[in-house]
Parts: C-alpha cells; sequence; structure tokens
C-alpha cells in the first residue's frame, strides 16, 4: 500500500510554487486585514493576505487560513481581482483537502480552473490538473486522476517547466504504484528523480527516494527498499529537514519490517510515524499508521493493543473514504463538465454567427452564401441534436448521483429526526415550563434539527431546619450545534438531574463545579486523547417567598429589568468542561429582587446571528434596546414579537448558530 502521505506533500508544494513569494510572517495577516478595512481593497493587500493563509496551511492551521481565505473571496469577488479570486479558492481547496473533506475541496479547484481558463494562464491551469488529480486519487477514482495528470503533464512539457514535470511523473507513478503496476511506478519514478536530480531539488529527492522505497517493499524487494528509505532520512537531516518526508520514511520502513517480521523495529517505526502524524494532524497517516500497528499487534499477540489501533484505523477509513463523499465528488466533477460544454457551445455558436454575417456582406458571392447557408442549418441542426444527446447523457448521470445523495441525506436526516425526537423526550416541556411561573416564555430557534442549546428547571426545598423553596432555572450553550450538540446538550440535562439530588450541592455556584468535574471526567475516561468539548451556562435559583435569586454563571450573564433599566450581572469567565481546570471555582450571586422585576437569560447565538441592512451581528445592545421597548409587554407577547424581529433581521441570511432565552416575571 502506498504511503497517502506521499500525494498529500506533492499537492501542497505545487500550489506553493504558484503563490510567487511568501508573506515573512503568518501573524501578518490580522495587520493586513485591518489595512484593507481602512485604506480599500486592491491587487497587493489580496496578494499578502493569500501568503499569510498559506502559512497557515504550511503551519496546519487550517482554520486561519480558511478565515482570511473566505475574506480574499468576499473582496476578490466583489472587484476586479481575478487571480487574487482564483489563488483564494486554491488555498481553500487545499484545506479541505487536508482535512479529508474531498467533494468541498473538488468545488473549490474547479472554481479556480475556470478561472485560470478565462484568462489562459497554462501554468495555473496545470497545477489545478494536478491537484484535481491528487484528489481522485486519494478516493481511489485512478482512471480520472490519471487522466488529469496526464493532462497537467503534457502543459508541463509544451512550457518546459521542469520543476513541475518532475511532479507530475512522481504523481503517475504513485496511481501506477496504487494499481500494482510496479515496473510503470518505477519508470515514472526515475523520470522525475532524474529531474530533481539535474535541477538539485534536495528537498523532492527525498520524496523521490522514500516513493521508489515504497514501491519496492510492495515487489518484496525489502533490502532494497530499506537502502532507499534510509537513504532518504539521510539526505533529509542535510536538506531543511521535513517532517512530512520523516514521517513518511518511518511508515514505510514500519511496513517494511513488518513484513520482514522483524516487529521490534517495525513498532518501533511505526510509533514514530503515529506520533508525528499526530503533532501535524495528518488524518491520511494516521489512518495508514493504525493499520500497520494493528497488525504488528495481532501478529505479536498483544490483542488489546491490536484492538484499540484497528478500531482507530476504522474510524478514519470511515471518515475519509465514504459513500457519502464519493457521491458529492461526482457530482461536481459532472456539473463542472457540463458547464464547460455549455460555455463551448456559445463560442462555437458565435464563431458560426460572425462567419455567416461575413458572408452576407459578400454580395458577389451570393450562390456561394446560400449553400453556405444551407450547410451551416443542417451542419447547426446536427449540432444542436448531438449537444442535446449529450446533455442528457450528462443530465441522466446528474440525476442519478442526486438519487444517490437524496437517499443518503434522507437516511441522514432521518436519524437526526430521531436524535430530536430523543432530545425532545429528555428536555422540559415548554407548556410545563410556563405553567410553573406567573408570567414566563422560552424563545427556542435552533439552527438545525437537533440543538446545542437547552433550558432546564426543577422545584425543590433546601436542608436546612426551615426549608426554602425555590424553582432552579438553567439556560446552556453547548459546544457546536446539530447532532454533536445535541449529545453534549443530553449529557449536561442528565447532570442538572443529579445535581439536585445531591445533597452536598447548596448553591448555583456548587452547581457548576459539580458540573464542570463531571463532564471533563465523563467526557475523557475512555479515551487516551482528551476532548475539549462543554458548554457556557446560567443556573438561577429563584426563591418567589423572599424574591431572591441565587445566581452563578460560566459565560453567561443574568439580565434583571426594573422599570426601565436592565442590570447585568457578570458570569465567571469559564466555560464548564472545555479547556477549564477541574478545580475551578464559579462565584454565587446573591440578589434581591422586587414583584414585577423580569429575569433573562440567553444563548450567544442570538446577540452573534448576522443581518440587518448592513448585514452586521444583532448585539447585545440591540437586544437591550428590544426588552425596554416591549417592558409593558406580557412576557407571552414579548417572545412572539422577538420571534418575529429575529426572521425579519435574520432575512435570506443563514442562521450561524442555536438560538435560546428564557424570561420570567416575579
Amino acid at each position: 500500500m502506498i504511503s497517502p502521505k506521499i500525494i498529500f506533500r506533492l499537492l501542497f508544494f505545487t500550489f506553493i510554487l504558484s503563490s510567487g513569494r511568501l508573506c515573512a510572517q503568518p501573524g501578518k495577516a490580522a495587520a493586513i486585514l485591518s489595512e484593507i478595512k481602512t485604506k480599500g481593497a486592491d491587487s497587493a493587500r489580496l496578494f499578502d493576505l493569500n501568503e499569510a493563509s498559506i502559512q497557515f496551511v504550511r503551519n496546519s492551521d487550517y482554520d486561519s487560513a480558511i478565515r482570511y481565505t473566505q475574506i480574499v473571496i468576499d473582496y476578490a469577488a466583489g472587484g476586479n481581482f481575478p487571480r487574487q479570486l482564483a489563488s483564494a479558492h486554491n488555498i481553500l481547496a487545499n484545506c479541505y483537502y487536508f482535512r479529508g473533506l474531498y467533494p468541498e475541496s473538488v468545488k473549490s479547484y474547479l472554481v479556480a480552473l475556470k478561472i485560470y481558463e478565462k484568462l489562459s494562464d497554462s501554468t495555473r491551469i496545470a497545477n489545478c490538473y494536478n491537484n484535481i488529480g491528487n484528489t481522485y486519487t486519494r478516493q481511489k477514482y485512478y482512471d480520472q486522476a490519471l487522466s488529469y495528470h496526464r493532462k497537467a503533464l503534457d502543459i508541463r512539457k509544451r512550457l518546459g517547466d521542469k520543476e513541475n514535470l518532475a511532479n507530475s511523473y512522481n504523481n503517475i507513478a504513485n496511481i501506477y504504484h496504487s494499481q500494482k503496476k510496479y515496473n510503470l511506478a518505477l519508470d515514472n519514478h526515475t523520470q522525475s528523480l532524474r529531474l530533481k536530480i539535474a535541477g538539485q531539488d534536495t528537498a523532492m529527492m527525498v520524496l523521490s527516494l522514500n516513493n521508489i522505497g515504497g514501491v519496492y517493499t510492495d515487489m518484496q524487494l525489502y533490502d532494497s527498499a530499506i537502502a532507499y528509505h534510509e537513504l532518504a532520512l539521510k539526505l533529509n537531516e542535510l536538506a531543511e529537514k521535513s517532517e512530512e518526508d520523516e514521517e513518511i520514511a518511518y511508515v514505510n520502513l514500519s511496513r517494511t519490517y513488518m513484513l520482514l517480521k522483524e516487529y521490534k523495529k517495525a513498532e518501533e517505526y511505526g510509533l514514530k510515524a503515529h506520533q508525528m502524524a499526530t503533532q501535524i494532524g495528518d488524518a491520511e497517516t494516521l489512518l495508514e499508521v493504525n493499520d500497520i500497528l494493528s497488525k504488528i499487534y495481532q501478529q505479536t499477540g498483544r490483542y488489546e493493543l491490536a484492538l484499540n489501533y484497528y478500531q482507530k484505523y476504522v474510524w478514519f477509513r470511515d471518515s475519509l473514504y465514504n459513500e457519502e463523499n464519493t457521491a458529492k465528488l461526482l457530482a461536481e466533477e459532472y456539473q463542472y463538465k457540463y458547464e464547460k460544454k455549455l460555455e463551448e457551445e456559445k463560442l462555437e455558436q458565435a464563431r458560426k454567427d460572425a462567419v455567416t454575417e461575413t458572408e452576407k456582406k459578400k454580395k458577389n458571392q451570393i450562390l456561394i452564401l446560400v449553400c453556405s447557408l444551407l450547410a451551416l442549418v443542417i451542419g447547426f441542426a446536427v449540432f444542436i441534436y448531438r449537444s442535446y444527446l449529450k446533455k442528457r447523457e450528462v443530465s441522466e448521470k446528474i440525476l442519478e448521483q442526486n438519487t444517490v445523495i437524496r437517499e443518503k441525506q434522507k437516511e441522514i436526516i432521518d436519524s437526526i429526526n430521531y436524535a430530536k425526537r430523543i432530545q425532545n423526550a429528555v428536555l422540559p416541556d415548554a407548556d410545563d415550563f410556563r405553567n410553573e411561573f406567573a408570567d414566563a416564555f422560552v424563545y427556542n430557534n435552533p439552527k438545525d434539527i437537533v440543538s446545542g442549546d437547552l433550558y432546564w428547571y426543577a422545584k425543590l426545598s433546601t436542608t436546612s431546619a426551615n426549608p426554602i423553596q425555590l424553582i432552579v432555572v438553567a439556560l446552556a450553550d453547548c459546544t457546536g450545534h446539530g447532532v454533536p450538540g445535541g449529545f453534549m446538550s443530553l449529557l449536561a440535562t442528565q447532570l442538572l438531574n443529579h445535581s439536585v439530588k445531591n445533597p452536598d450541592i447548596n448553591s448555583p455556584g456548587e452547581l457548576l463545579y459539580y458540573m464542570n468535574t463531571r463532564i471533563s471526567q465523563d467526557l475523557n475516561k475512555s479515551t487516551k486523547e482528551r476532548i475539549n468539548d462543554g458548554m457556557d451556562i446560567a443556573v438561577c435559583a429563584i426563591d418567589f417567598a423572599r424574591n431572591t435569586v441565587y445566581f452563578s454563571g460560566a459565560n453567561r450573564p443574568l439580565w434583571i429589568m426594573r422599570g426601565n433599566v436592565i442590570e447585568e450581572t457578570d458570569p465567571t469567565r469559564a466555560s464548564i468542561g472545555a479547556y477549564t481546570a477541574e478545580n475551578q471555582e464559579f462565584l454565587t450571586h446573591t440578589l434581591q429582587l422586587a414583584k414585577g422585576d423580569r429575569i433573562y437569560l440567553f444563548s450567544d447565538g442570538i446577540t452573534d446571528q448576522f443581518g440587518g441592512a448592513e448585514n452586521k451581528k444583532f448585539t447585545k445592545k440591540r437586544l437591550k434596546e428590544f426588552l425596554l421597548d416591549t417592558a409593558e409587554m406580557s412576557l407571552t407577547a414579548q417572545c412572539e414579537k422577538f420571534s418575529r424581529l429575529m426572521n425579519e433581521w435574520q432575512g435570506s441570511m443563514e442562521q450561524t448558530d442555536d438560538m435560546m432565552m428564557i424570561g420570567i416575571k416575579l
């Protein structure tokens, strides 16, 4: 099996060569963005922001790269900056590629390809072909991958681009290797290595040595394979040391020694590769090295370790190579070919119309003109008919793929709807909640079917000599939204239910301390890798007899409306779970209220929602203004008006997060 890292490295290398120059420090991205906002976007500033994004990719900081690349796309799409726009889509495609999001990656590559085709930029057209070919190789669509790489190869031969020509030979060799056509693989690797030696490109020579070693391993020429990989490691030390190339050598040496049944060495190199891949965040190498380590431990009788690494292997395999990704990938390909064909037809029709117009002006060739027009009509009819057949064929293929996608989508949505029913069964009924109070509301607007926001309440009595009757109310904003957020909300509800039964918990602050400790323990008790999910939450214990509220919050405040003023009680600046230490204390506030005062709890999905005429966030200021303007309304009427307001504010904008708010009148 060929090391997945080989093609991963070449894809990014081709991309870096296409960018021209590098920004000295990725940290300059914020300064560049500030300059764009104050002085306006031009080609140089957008170019520099793209270069900063490349640095983020080199440092495996894909979130920052995606964020700044999207900014470039927004500015470039609104102005005449086609090269910066294409480059940004190419960077974005690389980020998706490195994360294993192959359909999204191909979609962005095709956008870049269309722009470069309009610019007649042969070098970058070849680069796009190269990158799309690598993506198809990842999904094991070798025929499509070879087609794109050969297109790139032909262009690079014509341009005399020896450096990238070596990359094309290397990528084609990798496909032949995957198809077990070892002699063809060695021939192409040899041509690639010769070009790299001639260009004195030490770093890429290391890559070729690793690739050739991998071929020899699959040919069972283990001594030759080990020699090539050890030579690659030594040469890597002499060049600017590359963690990716070192990682490739370790993976291939581990596999080779495993096949030689030298399990101690195989384990040593495998663990080194696993450590490096984990640090880099390389999902594809983790897929392969988990498979190798599981086989090593199985063959040496260490079955518990074998099972552990096999489970990790299966997880990465199912994440990277699933049917939904495959369907999306082919759908993007068919859509691109269909649109390109339509553009070619428009150009051809325009050319024929121009010829026809010229012929009409030649009055001395009336007979020729008539014959030409007759031939043109017949040819055009044939052309239209053939075009119709081709369009129908493409449309049928797209419909077939759409059917597959819809079936998969239905299965997923059915599962999510079932998860929604489970969540509804666990969370309190909204009508029951409102009936507990003289006047109250619950505004709940999930981003997806399943919500990561939750509300909860419970009635209880203190255990003192003179027991106090309390209603405890909580509103939580869990990490993420949709199904992941839904799972966190179920865990939070379970912990809240347990907390009110615990005699050692006597305040909202102690309740949050208990939840923080339990979430950290529960999420990480069955895995060696820490899970840093959690939630922001506000908890109130209300004593209606004494008009007293006991409040504690983890990154979520309490608002109290008294007359024409809203007072905010600040929370403890720490989340529950996530990166918060287990011994984090949460402050409990004791607040004396009066009859008629209103209390509000809300998630940040409301204040962070984009909308309005200028597409800005809703903000806390607007929320306070709304609550004060509607203070004379009942809470039920206030909730209805707020729901209409948020719908108008959002308009056609995508909802960014789950939204929830609770209002209670004393």
